[in-house]
């Protein structure tokens, strides 16, 4: 069985492999899937993000990176991926991943299971705040940021 887990990843974080590990654990392949959102304006091109996420899975077996520009329930569609997995924070991103949960179900019976984090207080925005200071974000993520 296959697992996508799917995110902008700018950048990825300790967080973000909190989810990726807690998908290991059940499915053979995963996904780390980066969305690239035309509304979203990202830190880190798309090629860096690649390379970040790349580089903090390397050497994990059954983990493959890849990108699409387009909605992952198509996605996954095209790519026999039958669930998702995201990070639930708090309720904020709980009533928002419930609803694109819906969507993903009612447009390609796509099933997204929901994982938490020992650290919901890392984000990517955090980091690039932090980053953008020239503050140490190095607890914070699972690879050198440039």
């Amino acid at each position: 069985m296959k697992i996508a887990v799917t995110g902008t990843f700018d950048p990825i974080t300790n967080g973000h492999m909190e989810i990726i590990n807690a998908a290991r654990m059940v499915f053979k392949e995963v996904t780390v899937l980066l969305l690239i959102n035309p509304d979203k304006q990202c830190h880190f091109s798309l090629s860096e993000r690649i390379g970040m996420c790349k580089e903090a899975v390397s050497g994990m077996s059954g983990v493959k990176v890849d990108s699409s520009d387009g909605m992952a329930v198509d996605y996954c569609r095209e790519h026999d991926i039958r669930f998702i997995m995201r990070g639930i924070r708090g309720e904020r991103d709980y009533n928002y991943e419930l609803e694109m949960a819906k969507y993903n179900f009612e447009h390609g019976k796509i099933m997204t299971l929901f994982a938490t984090s020992e650290n919901p207080h890392i984000t990517s925005g955090l980091v690039r705040e932090m980053f953008e200071k020239n503050q140490d974000v190095s607890e914070l993520v699972p690879v050198r940021i440039k």
